[in-house]
């Protein structure tokens, strides 16, 4: 059991990747405010973030609050209007739709009708939505009609803008093909833009491990984040059998300030930290695992989502074709594929 933030909350959230290993960037405020709800065997409990790990991992933001409307600048376009023209320049534009990542919430067209309201509410963007689409003029809409207009809603929340000098800073996603790409640029009041770095990302959502998660290798536990291509870790190879292997791929995705990440905690005492859409080693999802679910040789007795708080998530790959690593002692499978 997680707690919700508003749609609203993730105007600003851009949903970035990078395919090439990155430190790891802690937000700010103090991670004992941090407050989430905690299923466990026998009923449910709040307890701070840090307690789940005696204050050891790194701390997360503060909890989300829904977002300032970005102002508009004298003599331009609105903020969404502006978005619209990157929609534009970008017909490739990648985002995590946060009604089917992690997992599916409710039927989109019930979803639109429910959030309709805060929709229109934000009469500006609102204004902008329905001129893009032909609707301007009209008092009253149709289930489809709101069902068009949630979803250019969804796409105008996963652009990041920002105030800059003589404009906005924007941060999306593109996938070209196979290849994704993290753009970041700056548009000024009439849509001009320029482009300041186009760098090549995974053109996925975020479903790799928490940045404190401990890695099983021959010389011992070693940080996700500090892992190297080449660097022996302990995989399981065909027939099941531990051995050494050396990492294929390393790889860290940016995520928003809203990413959750699942607690899963095992009887035995190993617990581990990862993004829902991460697979265990035998192909299920962690979002998907209950209490009481045998994983790994343990069962689960503990099964909570945190907000994450931190800037990216981060997975490997190791050598032998299983695609399988300790992390935190337990044994799970890689999000990443051979090249």
């Amino acid at each position: 059991m997680s707690i919700r933030i508003p749609l609203a909350g993730i105007i600003l959230a851009g949903l970035l990747a990078s395919c090439t290993p990155s430190a790891p960037s802690a937000g700010t405020g103090a991670a004992a405010t941090a407050v989430v709800i905690t299923a466990v065997a026998g009923g449910s409990t709040a307890v701070p973030l840090t307690a789940i790990r005696g204050g050891t991992e790194p701390a997360p933001g503060p909890s989300v609050q829904p977002a300032t409307p970005i102002p508009t600048l004298a003599g331009g376009l609105s903020p969404a209007q502006l978005k619209y023209r990157l929609l534009d320049q970008f017909p490739d534009f990648f985002y995590c739709d946060p009604d089917t990542y992690p997992v599916a919430r409710a039927d989109e067209t019930q979803l639109a009708i429910q959030h309709f309201p805060e929709i229109r509410a934000n009469t500006e963007e609102f204004q902008a939505i329905l001129d893009h689409n032909g609707l301007s003029g009209l008092g009253s809409f149709s289930d489809a009609e709101k069902l068009q207009i949630y979803g250019d809603y969804k796409k105008l929340a996963a652009i990041a803008f920002s105030v800059a000098p003589g404009g906005y800073q924007f941060e999306l996603r593109i996938a070209e093909g196979k290849q994704g790409f993290q753009v970041k640029g700056l548009i000024d009041g009439e849509g001009r833009t320029s482009i300041l770095d186009k760098t090549p990302t995974l053109a996925t959502c975020p479903i790799c491990l928490a940045a404190w998660v401990l890695i099983d290798t021959p010389s011992g536990p070693v940080p996700v984040t500090e892992l190297k291509v080449g660097q022996l870790v302990w995989t399981q190879d065909a027939s099941g059998r531990r051995v050494a292997a050396p990492v294929l791929q390393v790889a860290s995705v940016q995520v928003p300030a809203t990413h959750e990440v699942v607690h899963v905690a095992l009887s035995d005492g190993r617990q581990v930290w990862a993004s829902p859409g991460h697979p265990t080693a035998d192909g299920r999802r962690l979002g998907d695992l209950q209490i009481g679910d045998p994983l790994d040789g343990g069962r689960i007795v503990r099964f909570e989502r945190v907000q994450y708080g931190l800037a990216a998530t981060y997975d490997l790959l190791p050598a032998g074709g299983t695609g399988r690593y300790w992390a935190d002692g337990i044994l799970l499978g890689s999000t990443l594929v051979p090249r």
